[in-house]
């Protein structure tokens, strides 16, 4: 079996065959995490679901801490999410180091995982597969979300709503919260590839938060709304 997949491998064309190895890469590399310890959601693009939205191909090896790696990178097929730059170890597959990346490729932000390999993601950060998002949010939801994000999970109690939503890969959360009628104002501020847009308008307070591009957080901000009777 391995004789015959390394044959297919080879029989394609170069950019096929660096795509279809850097598949073979993010399975290795999924193999190599165990159910609570995805302490990065890159580790969703081991998911062929979430795949569609980015672009995975070998980009060279290089060492991370002194261990020898193989480096993917997967970049963003739209401007709604960024890319990101993989070092996978090469004895195994487990992930090392994840860059993300801006538009020009430059590095927002480096996660290292070095020595940190069990560290377990945020529970409130579902992954592929998980169960269906709970619809208790007196009504708010985000009509047209930008393609590839739907509802991960959704919950309200005294202090607002909080919606999240995700690619697979990427999340943003919005935040509602009641405020003083007559109050208006709206705010931007990034940290890395942390974005977050605030906006006060009819007695509301939302906020979309997500390493995601400033104008993703600013859509989901901007267009979430209310059903009729919601609450």
């Amino acid at each position: 079996m391995k004789r015959a997949l390394l044959a297919l491998l080879l029989a394609l064309p170069g950019s096929l065959q660096a795509a279809a190895s850097a598949e073979a890469w993010l399975e290795r590399m999924a193999a190599q995490a165990a159910p609570g310890e995805r302490w990065s959601p890159a580790l969703g693009l081991a998911e062929a679901s979430t795949r569609r939205h980015y672009d995975a191909r070998l980009a060279g090896t290089g060492e991370v801490a002194g261990e020898p790696a193989q480096v993917l990178t997967a970049s963003a097929r739209d401007a709604w999410r960024f890319g990101y730059r993989l070092w996978l170890a090469q004895a195994g597959g487990r992930l090392l180091r994840v860059d993300t990346l801006g538009e020009n490729g430059e590095v927002l932000e480096r996660s290292e995982a070095f020595g940190q390999a069990r560290r377990a993601a945020p529970a409130q950060t579902p992954g592929p597969g998980a169960a269906p998002a709970r619809r208790d949010t007196a009504g708010w939801f985000v009509p047209s979300p930008p393609a590839g994000f739907t509802l991960r999970a959704g919950r309200q109690d005294h202090h607002g709503v909080h919606l999240l939503y995700g690619d697979g890969v990427a999340n943003v959360s919005v935040y509602i919260e009641a405020v003083s009628p007559g109050y208006s104002g709206t705010s931007a501020s990034q940290r890395g590839a942390l974005h977050a847009r605030d906006f006060w308008v009819d007695g509301w307070r939302i906020v979309a938060v997500g390493r995601v591009p400033a104008a993703t957080v600013d859509r989901f901000a901007r267009t979430v709304t209310r059903e009729r009777g919601g609450g």
